[in-house]
């Protein structure tokens, strides 16, 4: 909507947009301004939610989050108006009023009254009896409160009236009205106060107040925290149990499978086999030279009867020393060897190795090559006892060979459990130090909020010395402000809803048609403003230029009945007549007679048609809607231009739609519409600016006698000099 369309419509209804408001407004002052007069304590609490420091504001790389702010200020607020907080502070201002009075206190009149009738003198008593007297006021009144607030959770009748009724003055819904909370602006500092009858009240419940929702507050943030450590204590000796149950299932395991750590047990294992496969290839190619010294002493042994001297006492210990070298070798490369029994096996090798020298030197002393049989003997035993050595030794390497590499066959499938109890273990681990990480961080929040949450009073609840009526004079401003706007959107929005024709621009687009003129409804302006003239000159402006030299036929339709179509048609004639043309109105419509129009001097009447038509002339023929007649053809076929006349204030509907274009199907001439009975206001948007109407005593008169020399030959001379002036 445009301003100047915005601007008409509030000059319209301008008894309305102003009437409304100001009726709201003195109801409103008449309502403020009865009642007693509020006395208001204020006071200023200290937050430092956001520029506070705690033991969180050292991290300087943390931005403030000021979501995270607002809500802590949310919440502070909605502790303060909490019902639990109102109905504390509603009975200990009752005992400090009624039950234990508080001498500086003075009540008014109807909350005297008030209290009297809901305590009676029986119930006052057994009140008081809750709480043993004492020098010490304040410890009464704490004893005294401890007690109502049981007997008001049991459902007393006489307390809950006193709390929860609306019409007493220590209700919840009484302390809410009269509370205010609001952040100043974006600091750390909440604004509160209160209004009561008298000073002292509001003081003192301000005080109160303070007093209850602080230690609300505090204890709410620190059994939030406190609620928090005790889940991850909990949460700690269970994840603690459980990794102490991980823990010695690998104890077990490493126990039951003798494995204290696999991988330096494997690394064992492995250097233990290659170890002994490298000593088993040296003590095989041992064997083998020894075996080949051997064979040969045998080949320069190998008469019988030399053989012969080979006692059997030599061949026993010769066994016997076997055996002891074989005992000896195992102890040797045993990983667990025992010095005792190699010492003891030491010595019994010795003797043994004595005896059989002894039984050797008993063998003859020659030899078939000459080389003394004692030496070949001696040199026979000792490849012997070589051969033998080598073989005990590589059988001893390959029972050891043959252990460690079943040690190491038996180490393989333990890899794959000890792995998975290793993961466990490390899985619980991981937990545990994410649970002892966040109990960490919930202590340090939780000492954050106890060292953070010691909300301070920077300005104690005041003293008011007189009440205060700016809030009254505010309460009336914001009911005029709001019933006004309330009714200029009521004006809008029925504007913007309405499908009424009202001005030239709704006209052009409901008929299609291009405007050609409009007539305003009367009224009292008209005498004070040429609107008329004007608006009909406007029109003629327009049409002229289909005025012909001989007979001109203009013919006006409407598309329902009774839009004044006569009266439209009687102001064109007399206009015309006033500047010289030949006019005649033909066929008056039916309803003439129930339209309200301006009578004018010398107004031609509407006559039938009873002569031929005359050149020069301008016949206006008024026709019906084409639902009650049949247009008639040659009369049709004959006009030279139409007049669709719509009346201001009438909606546009499918109907008319319909008749029109009916209508525009048989009228091929050009067709304009016309809008009769405008409002003022907006037929003087079609004008602009307008001077009053001059009377004919004060047009010039120079100018009245150039308008008397005007030929009469010139029907065009748009409006008269004396009619503009």
């Amino acid at each position: 909507m445009k301003v100047e369309r915005l601007i008409n419509l509030v000059l319209r209804h301008l008894w309305l947009v102003l009437g409304f408001p100001l009726a709201t407004a003195l109801l409103t002052f008449v309502l403020v301004f009865n009642k007693s007069k509020l006395y208001y304590s204020e006071a200023l609490l200290y937050t430092g939610f956001a520029s506070g420091y705690n033991l969180e504001s050292p991290d300087a790389a943390k931005a403030t989050d000021y979501i995270v702010v607002n809500s802590a200020f949310d919440n502070l607020i909605n502790t303060i108006k909490l019902r639990s907080t109102l109905e504390e502070v509603s009975l200990r201002m009752l005992t400090r009023l009624a039950l234990v009075p508080d001498p500086t206190l003075n009540a008014a009149e109807e909350d005297k009254a008030y209290l009297e009738e809901h305590l009676p003198p029986a119930y006052r008593q057994a009140l008081e009896t809750l709480a043993a007297p004492t020098p010490d006021l304040e410890a009464q009144r704490d004893q005294l409160f401890d007690s109502l607030q049981v007997r008001l959770k049991a459902g007393d009748p006489q307390l809950r009236a006193i709390v929860y009724a609306k019409e007493s003055p220590l209700s919840v819904h009484s302390l809410s009205d009269k509370l205010e909370a609001a952040r100043v602006g974006s600091s750390d500092l909440i604004k509160l106060s209160y209004a009561a009858k008298e000073p002292h009240q509001a003081q003192t419940t301000l005080n109160i107040l303070f007093d209850t929702f602080i230690e609300k507050y505090r204890q709410t943030k620190t059994g939030e925290a406190g609620s928090v450590v005790a889940y991850f204590e909990k949460k700690l000796d269970e994840i603690s149990a459980v990794l102490a149950r991980k823990e010695d299932s690998l104890k077990l395991f490493k126990t039951s499978n003798q494995v204290l750590d696999y991988e330096k047990d494997g690394e064992a294992v492995v250097a233990q086999q290659s170890t002994i496969e490298n000593e088993l290839q040296q003590e095989r190619s041992r064997l083998a030279a020894a075996e080949a010294a051997l064979q040969q002493l045998n080949t320069k042994m190998n008469s019988k009867q030399e053989l012969q001297g080979y006692s059997a006492e030599a061949r026993t210990l010769r066994t016997q020393l076997t055996t002891l070298n074989d005992q000896l070798t195992l102890l040797q490369v045993s990983p667990n060897q025992d010095q005792a029994r190699i010492s003891r096996l030491q010595q019994q090798i010795s003797e043994v190795e004595r005896k059989l020298g002894q039984a050797t030197a008993a063998v003859s002393n020659s030899s078939r090559d000459g080389v003394t049989l004692q030496e070949l003997h001696t040199s026979y035993n000792e490849a012997s006892l070589d051969v033998e050595r080598s073989r005990a030794r590589i059988r001893s390497l390959q029972g050891m060979q043959s252990t460690v590499t079943n040690r190491f066959q038996s180490l393989v499938p333990l890899r794959t459990e000890l792995n998975r109890l290793e993961r466990e273990i490390e899985l619980v681990n991981t937990q545990r130090q994410e649970v002892l990480r966040n109990l960490n961080a919930s202590r340090l929040r939780e000492r954050n909020i106890t060292t953070s949450s010691n909300l301070r009073i920077l300005d104690e609840p005041s003293f008011p010395d007189k009440p205060s009526s700016l809030k009254n004079l505010l309460l009336v401003m914001l009911s005029f402000i709001a019933s006004a706007g309330m009714m200029l959107g009521l004006l809008v929005g029925k504007e913007l809803l309405d499908t009424k024709i009202n001005d030239a621009a709704d006209c052009t687009e409901r008929t299609g048609l291009p405007f050609a003129g409009a007539l305003p409804s009367p009224g009292r302006k008209e005498q004070k403003y040429p609107l008329s003239d004007l608006l009909l000159n406007q029109c003629l402006n327009r049409l002229q230029t289909h005025f012909k030299g001989d007979a001109t036929l203009v013919l006006l339709y409407s598309t329902q009945a009774q839009a004044s179509k006569t009266f439209v048609g009687q102001q064109l004639v007399h206009k015309l007549k006033e500047l010289g043309y030949t006019a005649q109105l033909l066929s008056l419509d039916e309803a003439l007679a129930q339209l309200p129009y301006q009578e004018r001097n010398g107004q031609a009447s509407p006559s039938a048609i009873t002569d031929p038509m005359t050149k020069g002339r301008l016949y206006f023929v008024e026709l019906e809607p084409v639902a009650q007649q049949v247009l008639p053809p040659a009369l049709v076929a004959r006009a030279d231009l139409s007049l669709v006349v719509v009346p201001a204030g009438r909606n546009w509907t499918r109907a008319d739609d319909h008749m029109l274009a009916i209508y525009r199907e048989n009228v091929t001439q050009p067709a304009y519409g016309f809008l009769n009975g405008m409002e003022w206001n907006q037929a003087r948007q079609l004008l602009g600016r307008l001077k009053p109407q001059a009377t004919a005593h004060h047009v010039p008169r120079v100018v009245r006698a150039s308008a008397q020399t005007l030929p009469h030959e010139v029907p065009h001379v748009l409006p008269s000099l004396e009619k503009t002036y």
